[in-house]
């Protein structure tokens, strides 16, 4: 029996990549004051204290973490084309 083709929808969702881990450790080390300083040093910021030191957040956060990505195909039956695109879109 062939095939009948049928109106099929696809969605994919991504989140956008996420700022590494502040290290948190090392700004309380170099003596860097809690508080809003540590979201804009996260934030990947230059940052000037108040006794003069200018800090570059990129020195404090580790690397940017992945979004996460996901594919929906709303087909019957299974399709390798459909399970190929997913991959190439999630990858």
């Amino acid at each position: 029996m062939p095939r009948v083709i049928e109106t099929t929808f696809g969605y994919r969702v991504s989140e956008k990549d996420r700022p590494g881990r502040f290290d948190l450790e090392k700004a309380v080390a170099l003596g860097v004051p809690p508080g809003p300083i540590y979201g804009q040093l996260k934030q990947g910021k230059q940052v000037t204290l108040t006794d003069g030191r200018q800090l570059n957040g990129a020195d404090f956060c580790g690397s940017a973490e992945a979004g996460r990505k996901i594919a929906y195909c709303t087909d019957t039956i299974y399709c390798n084309e459909a399970v190929e695109l997913a991959r190439t879109l999630i990858c």
